[in-house]
């Protein structure tokens, strides 16, 4: 799942064969945007057609979510600006068509600092794109890019919701996701309440450290009475809490895995009851 609905606007132009070659986004967290590129580079790279709880061994998700592909290239500033040899650099290195992957892809982060000799540079890969090569171009600001690679470029504002927003719904799911699975809910909560709105390995993991966080603090009011209480779990004996927490750890470390995301919470729905006997 994108965080930002821009993205699948993008993931259809690409179903639809109308993706374009390059695009200037301008968005308020640099992070959560790149996560959003590389999961439409999972979708555009993959040899199959792409579900987020693919099983394949290819492991190719993984490269791309540790930006471990020679065919993906970030450039950022080197002090003060983006200089033309780390852009001749680039363009060396992509002057072959990729292995591993369907395309060849340059984010460039904070592409408003690329100085003029940078920014002329880059004109070559869009005056004249190849189909093998995809270029993102992030800024905060897109008004300080040069009109030459704005014009070049398809724009998006791509703006996120703020962290205690994000932070607020991710607690909610979790409070509700732990009630549920601790009155021996049906496994159909993972398919109609989770899946639907943490759809990735990161969003999953997002949701199992807020869960975790959850039991440390019940654990803690074990031993500390008079800390701010969690209503859910306060009939939860020390010992339960414990094995449910060890249970959490395992799953989050078996959600770096490439096994299915359904699979894996069912299989976690199942134990986390178990040990609530």
């Amino acid at each position: 799942m994108f965080e930002a609905d821009k993205f699948n606007e993008l993931k259809k132009k690409y179903e639809d064969n109308k993706l374009s070659h390059a695009f200037l986004i301008e968005t308020n967290n640099y992070e959560l945007c790149l996560n959003d590129i590389k999961q439409l580079l999972k979708i555009v790279n993959c040899p199959d057609k792409y579900k987020s709880d693919c099983t394949e061994q290819c492991n190719l998700c993984k490269l791309i979510d540790l930006l471990n592909l020679p065919s993906i290239i970030i450039v950022e500033p080197d002090g003060m600006s983006i200089k033309k040899q780390q852009l001749n650099e680039l363009q060396e290195k992509f002057s072959t068509k990729p292995v591993y992957s369907r395309y060849n892809t340059y984010i460039i982060k904070d592409a408003d600092m690329m100085n003029d000799s940078a920014s002329n540079c880059m004109l070559k890969f869009l005056e004249e794109p190849e189909d093998n090569i995809l270029g993102f171009f992030i800024t905060t600001n897109k008004e300080r890019v040069i009109d030459t690679i704005k014009s070049r470029c398809q724009i998006m504002k791509i703006d996120y919701a703020t962290k205690s927003v994000v932070d607020e719904k991710i607690i909610e799911y979790a409070n509700e996701y732990v009630r549920r699975i601790l009155e021996n809910c049906d496994l159909i909560v993972n398919k109609e309440f989770i899946l639907p709105s943490f759809g990735t390995r990161n969003e999953i993991n997002s949701l199992l450290t807020v869960i975790f966080d959850i039991y440390m603090s019940a654990i803690s009011e074990k031993y500390f009475p008079g800390n701010k209480k969690n209503d859910v779990l306060s009939g939860i004996s020390l010992e339960q809490l414990k094995k449910q927490i060890a249970i959490i750890e395992k799953t989050i470390t078996l959600n770096q895995a490439n096994v299915s995301l359904e699979l894996l919470l069912d299989q976690f729905v199942i134990e986390m009851r178990r040990a609530n006997v």
